[in-house]
């Protein structure tokens, strides 16, 4: 028996192995053919996506606002439509006061670009003044036409009226035509979207009741333990981390206004956008946000990109330390050094998406195998503190005994009892919910009376023996 679980450990471990190198091999092929799947799927995702986000609020709705409302369907109405609305309502507000302003200081920026180089050129220059003098070097000052004419010069060697009359010519009209009709697609898809949303969290229950007796049908109690166990785990990690993290860059991104406001920052507005934007992804964000606004600031007033670094360090410090500990608790769980892996190697496959679902992805990855792992330690009677396992140079004794074979049986009989205890409380539990579901959508008939009164006699016949 043993030697047949190892040869199918190692044939499975050998199919793994040859299954990566597959994937690693033909990464394009299999990226192409995502796409083109996701494309296919794409409104029944967004669906999913936005009934997946907006179950929160819908739940916050249903059972706390509208909890004494009766009938069940008229609650949950009134939750849908007030949780749509609350979207509705951000996306217009977003839509009212942002963009109109987003488009005013991008135009303002470009029609003044030509008095903001020269106010920067002249701070350079009393800069490098000041250190020529102090410091007896010999730095040329920068003149405003050699600059422009350079910058020129790099626009006339990008050939944009060629670019231009291309733009006008039969095959790229027609690219423009499928560009747009590309962008009407997508958005008749997020409409789509929007109606399989509705339709889902209107009869999630019944979803779920389906997903289960599909389940059921077709997989054994402990593969459906380990299946709710790894979805659990996964909920946990994605939903947490992007409610979380966008809740976070909002707060991130007002900050950053309110402070650059106070300091009579220019394009206040555009700016906190970006950086809100950017803060999205993990650790490596807030630097990819920092420097087009830092580049905008220096053109704009030159003197106040040190007070602006200086602000984004700070509320970069609050975020780290404060805000996000207490938004994303341990829904990542993971350390720096991991998040680091996780974007450049979900970047460097899936690109901007990869890197901003790498860090959830690895945390799912990194708390199964580490539940696997501590299992596997258990049962070997070693402890699972990563504590334990120091060098002698840092701990000077480490407390791992390995006890003997017979005590070490007994100890885990003994204390997997509250586990599987657990396990077996909380899969009657489910099997409860799960009959109460179908009975309520009638997927089961009610019993008999003669089949009730068979199962009360059998039952108390049953007690008494045991009681005897």
């Amino acid at each position: 028996m043993i030697s047949q679980r190892k040869k199918l450990l190692s044939i499975s471990l050998f199919l793994l192995a040859l299954i990566f190198l597959f994937t690693i091999l033909h990464m394009e092929r299999i990226n192409v053919w995502l796409g083109y799947l996701m494309y296919i799927l794409r409104p029944v995702l967004i669906g999913l996506a936005i009934a997946y986000l907006c179950n929160p609020i819908f739940r916050m709705f249903e059972r706390k606002l509208f909890f004494s409302v009766h009938p069940d369907k008229l609650r949950r109405v009134l939750s849908l439509i007030a949780t749509y609305l609350i979207l509705l309502l951000v996306f217009v507000a977003l839509i009212m006061l942002i963009v109109p302003q987003l488009i005013g200081s991008i135009v303002d920026f470009f029609n003044s670009y030509e008095s903001y180089l020269k106010n920067a050129l002249v701070s350079v220059n009393e800069l490098i003044n000041y250190i020529n003098v102090n410091f007896s070097t010999q730095i040329a000052p920068l003149v405003y036409e050699d600059i422009n004419r350079t910058i020129t010069d790099f626009l006339m060697s990008l050939d944009l009226q060629n670019a231009l009359q291309n733009l006008l010519t039969y095959a790229n009209i027609s690219t423009a035509f499928a560009v747009l009709g590309n962008v009407f697609f997508l958005l008749i898809d997020i409409v789509f979207g929007i109606f399989i949303s509705v339709y889902l969290l209107y009869s999630k229950e019944r979803r779920y009741a389906q997903i289960m007796r599909l389940r059921a049908a077709f997989f054994s109690d402990t593969v459906n333990m380990h299946i709710t166990r790894i979805c659990t785990i996964a909920d946990r990690s994605f939903g947490g981390f992007f409610r979380g993290k966008i809740l976070d860059s909002t707060i991130v991104g007002v900050l950053v206004y309110i402070i650059i406001s106070i300091m009579q920052v220019p394009y206040a507005i555009l700016i906190a956008v970006i950086v809100g934007i950017t803060d999205i992804v993990p650790i490596i964000g807030p630097f990819i946000g920092v420097i087009p606004s830092a580049v905008i600031i220096l053109l704009t007033d030159p003197i106040k990109v040190i007070p602006f670094l200086l602000c984004i360090l700070i509320v970069q410090q609050i975020d780290g330390n404060i805000i996000a500990p207490k938004i994303l608790g341990e829904n990542t769980g993971v350390s720096s050094l991991c998040v680091m892996i996780a974007i450049t190697v979900m970047g460097a496959v899936w690109g901007l998406i990869g890197m901003v679902i790498g860090v959830p992805l690895f945390a799912t990855a990194l708390d199964l195998g580490s539940g696997y792992m501590n299992l596997r330690l258990k049962k070997k009677g070693l402890p699972t503190e990563t504590e334990s396992y120091y060098g002698a140079q840092t701990k000077e004794k480490i407390p791992v005994q390995r006890k003997r074979k017979n005590t070490h049986r007994t100890a885990m009989h003994e204390t997997s009892k509250p586990r599987y205890a657990a396990v077996h409380a909380t899969t009657e539990k489910e099997r409860l919910q799960i009959y109460m579901l179908a009975k309520k959508h009638q997927i089961i008939s009610e019993p008999s009376d003669e089949a009730l009164k068979s199962f009360h006699d059998e039952y108390k016949s049953q007690l008494q023996i045991k009681t005897h």
